[in-house]
Formats: structure tokens, sequence, C-alpha cells
């Protein structure tokens, strides 16, 4: 017999889809008490359910998923198109910690409700996360690197996380070990920063040295590759995971390298390939009138068009050759906003010929078992957290539904949209 909880919810959607390939469930009803999933009934079975005197929400017309990981974001970038330099010149620190939070309400209620920043200056993305995690604000869990590990003038070198050599690399690890992280972050090759010089960032035993104190410290490590030649030069480190995952040089055309690409499948290496860090910005041209448009509008259009459908082709690639995917934003770099940020990356994946139930495996239990979270997050299940997101449309019709957020829970509160 079910023990009487107050304040439990019942919520009834038109359809479940746990966040695993399992098929959706119709005529159910999923039971919240606190932070927790206490039950998923028959939506007929009155008894059991009234058992737990619930408040009743009906979303008969809704399709209900795990709340979405985004694996790839930076919380002190703005996302309105300028640079992360251009803001850091002309917003104080204290004004980049408000742009973080801002940020995270922002994705949190864009159904994002567990997100990793891969990159900051200045404690930025720790004190955001503390915030929250004191319970000042309701937001997104939060999981950090801290400064980003580059070399001096590397990409991101900015965020102050500058190292080279063997022994400043694990120093600068270490250090951040000590401070808080999550996980390491390390920029293999170069990337949009200003003034950098193009290819690979480290020495080989540099990446090795990185990996292995990641590793001794019980920490994750992710690298940043741009291109081809940084695929190569790490996928023997024992990398975790890997940043856009490019399989081609500056101006040349994707490499088909099976034994390249298998590799990282047999190493599980989670492969996040961001495609709206850049495919934010054509959605933004797309929304604004043409005759508007500069002639610097339609070079970028054209040049970014192309870079996409070099990764969109990739992309597939690796996922043929049985690579895992994990889905990433990269929100706050140039247009790619944090309320459109990953619903974008979704779609251009849909696009670039992920199936639709791979999509959102990628955005839910994998991510979440990568994360290390997935004890409490990832899917809908009994014991569960309550993160939970209702979508207006059918996500195993079009990956467009991940853009129709109609409500969000997090930890089984309702997330208000005036926070």
């Amino acid at each position: 017999m079910v023990i009487f909880m107050e304040h439990c919810k019942a919520i009834f959607p038109k359809k479940l889809y746990d966040g695993t390939a399992s098929p959706a469930v119709e005529r159910v009803a999923v039971i919240l008490q606190g932070s927790q999933i206490v039950d998923i009934l028959p939506a007929d079975a009155a008894e059991r359910i009234e058992a737990y005197h619930p408040e009743r929400i009906d979303a008969g017309d809704k399709y209900m998923i795990p709340g979405l990981i985004d694996v790839h974001t930076h919380l002190m970038m703005e996302g309105q198109g300028p640079l992360a330099e251009e803001t850091l010149s002309r917003m104080s620190l204290g004004e980049v910690h408000l742009l973080g939070l801002q940020n995270a309400l922002k994705a949190l209620r864009a159904g994002v409700t567990t997100l990793r920043d891969c990159g900051s200056v200045g404690g930025v993305s720790r004190n955001v996360k503390r915030f929250i995690q004191k319970g000042r604000i309701l937001g997104p869990d939060i999981m950090i690197c801290g400064m980003a590990v580059t070399s001096t003038g590397g990409h991101c070198n900015y965020m102050g996380g500058e190292a080279d050599g063997v022994d400043a690399i694990r120093h600068l690890i270490r250090q951040q070990q000590k401070d808080g992280i999550d996980f390491v972050k390390l920029m293999a090759t170069a990337g949009g920063t200003i003034g950098v010089a193009r290819g690979n960032t480290f020495q080989p035993e540099e990446y090795q040295a990185a990996v292995d104190e990641a590793h001794r410290l019980g920490l994750k490590i992710s690298m940043h590759v741009c291109t081809y030649d940084g695929v190569k030069a790490v996928v023997d480190t024992g990398l975790d995971g890997m940043e856009h995952c490019m399989f081609y040089n500056d101006n040349e055309e994707p490499r088909r390298d099976v034994e390249l690409a298998e590799k990282l499948a047999r190493n599980k290496v989670q492969m996040c390939h961001t495609l709206s860090a850049l495919g934010a910005t054509l959605v933004m041209l797309d929304h604004k009138p043409r005759e508007e448009w500069t002639a610097f509008d339609h070079s970028e259009y054209k040049r970014i068009s192309e870079g996409q459908r070099k990764l969109y082709e990739t992309m597939r690639f690796q996922y043929e050759c049985g690579c895992e995917l994990v889905a990433g934003s990269d929100s706050g770099w140039r247009y790619c906003d944090f309320s459109i940020g990953l619903a974008v990356a979704l779609k251009l994946m849909e696009k670039a010929g992920i199936p639709l139930p791979e999509i959102l495996v990628s955005a839910t239990s994998r991510p979440a078992k990568y994360l290390c979270v997935d004890d409490r997050v990832g899917v809908i299940r009994k014991g569960m957290q309550a993160d939970l997101v209702l979508l207006d449309e059918d996500p195993m019709i079009t990956a467009d539904a991940y853009g129709r957020v109609s409500q969000v829970y997090k930890a089984g509160r309702l997330v208000d949209q005036l926070i």
C-alpha cells in the first residue's frame, strides 16, 4: 500500500520518452514528490494514483522527455555576436558574473537542466555554480573545468589557463582540481581566438601529461580539436571526450579515415560536434531580411555554410563508424545564445542525418553517463531526480520539437519563465 506523501504532483503527458532508445510510453502518470520521481503508473490506475493525493497536471497534448544536458557551453560569453575578448574589454568581472548567471537561467528555461561549462575566466563558472547550489536561485546543475588549459598565446588564452611544458601543465591541473573543477578541458589545437597561430597547441608529451594528470586526480579530460592533424595527435592519449571533432584541416575536404574513427569508437571517446557554434549565425541571418544583409553578411553566410557542410559530413561519418555522440551547443560563442543553443544543435544533428532516437539519447542518458551523473539524471525512472521537459511537438517526428518547450521541471519545481 502506498504511504501518503504531501506535496505530490501527477503529470499526465500524451507520450513519455524516457531518454533511452525505448519507444514512447502513452497513457502514464509521472508522480513527483519533492525533488524526485516517486512513481510512474498507468494513467488509468486511478486508485494507485489517488493514494498519493497528488496535484493533477493535465499535459495530454505534450511530450515528456528528461531534462536536457548540454555538454559544451561558455557561461562567460554573450551569445549575441561579440567575441569574448570584446566582452572582457567592456565589462567588469562583476558584470561577467551576472552575465553568467543570466545565461544559466536562459538555458534552464530552454529545457537544459544540466550543463557543462567548457572554459571560463576569473572563477565565473565556479561562482555561478555555487550560487545555484546554495539554493539562492533555481538553476541548472553545472559542471566546470575552470580555465581551459592552453599554451602561452593559445586558443582562449584570455581565460588565464596558459601553461607550457609538462610540469606547468600538471601544476595547473592540480591547482584547478584544488579549486573544485569537475573535469579538465585542454585546447589541443587553435580555434577562433584572435591572433592565435594555426595548428596544434602542444607537443605529444604535453598532451599525454595532461591526460595522465587528470586521470591520476580522478578527473575526466576533454580536448578541443579543430583539425584532422589534431585528432591524430591526441587519439592515443586516453582522452575521454573531444570537442568539435573535425576530420579535416583548414581549406581541406573531410577525411573518411575509417581506422581513425573506429579507434575513437573503440576507445569510447565522447564526440561533441557543437554544430550550433557557427550554425546559430546562419539562424540569425535567416531571420534577418535579405535586403538588410551587408556584404560581410553574404560572405559569412557562404563561409559558414561551407564549414557546416563539412562538419555534417564528418559527424555522420563518425556516427556510422560507431562513435558515441553527446550533444553540445557552444552556447555563448558568437550568435549562439543560451536560449536557443542546444535546440539549434539538435536540429542541425537531424540535418546532418543523425536519427531522431539517437539525438534524444545524445542529449539525455548518454551525456549523463559520460558526466557520471546517471545515478540521478538523464532518464525518466522511479527514484531519479525530477528534471523533466514538456514539449509541444513530438521529438520522434522532428528535432524542431526541442525549440518548442512548454514547461520545465527542475528537481520537481516548475521553472517560472520570469526567473
